[in-house]
């Protein structure tokens, strides 16, 4: 009798933790290709793979590696270097500070979302 019971609530419990488990999932705001007034260019990839093209000094600077994102803080890794920017959204701009040299020096990008055309 308990076996029953158990066999035929089983299925429509492990249903309803399957729903709250998967639909919890958010996706992040951060995925799809970003775009300056500068014609810096930012794309990031749901797969974990990143590339950019970042003006530096008026010449273009291409980037391509790795990213994940870490609360406020996207982790890249480019060419065996890795390094941290921290970033912000507001409304639909994207905020964050690219580095552009190893003494530290960082550009500040304001980015919007690019829809796909």
């Amino acid at each position: 009798m308990l076996k029953q019971r158990f066999v035929r609530f089983a299925g429509p419990i492990f249903l309803l933790a399957s729903f709250l488990f998967f639909g919890c999932v958010t996706p992040s705001p951060l995925y799809g290709k970003w775009v300056s007034i500068n014609s810096d260019e930012l794309y990031l990839s749901i797969d974990g793979t990143f590339s950019a093209t970042i003006y530096i000094n008026g010449l273009s600077e291409d980037f391509e590696g790795t990213w994940k994102q870490s609360e406020n803080v996207l982790e890249f890794v480019s060419n065996g270097v890795s390094f941290n920017v921290p970033w912000t959204i507001d409304g639909s701009l994207f905020q964050l500070s690219w580095p552009t040299d190893t003494n530290g020096n960082l550009k500040v990008l304001e980015m919007y979302r690019q829809e796909a055309e």
